[in-house]
């Protein structure tokens, strides 16, 4: 991945044109390819929505039970 990001990011620099040329030739790879990264990150960002919504209500049954087990 790093030479084929190191070569893309050459040609950009030096012949962008050519490089557009080269992207628009697979133009359904590409597409796929974004929508795959951003359908990762959503996912990893939904994950952890979920996993500080479930920690917060762990801590507050925790503390709940604490304060009952003080109080008596």
């Amino acid at each position: 991945m790093g030479e084929r990001l190191y070569a893309a990011w050459s040609l950009a620099s030096s012949n962008f044109t050519e490089l557009l040329k080269r992207v628009r030739a697979r133009p359904v790879g590409n597409v796929r390819l974004c929508l795959g990264k951003v359908a990762s990150v959503g996912l990893g960002l939904v994950s952890f929505v979920a996993s500080v919504i479930i920690a917060g209500r762990r801590h507050q049954l925790l503390v709940s039970r604490e304060a009952l087990a003080t109080n008596g």
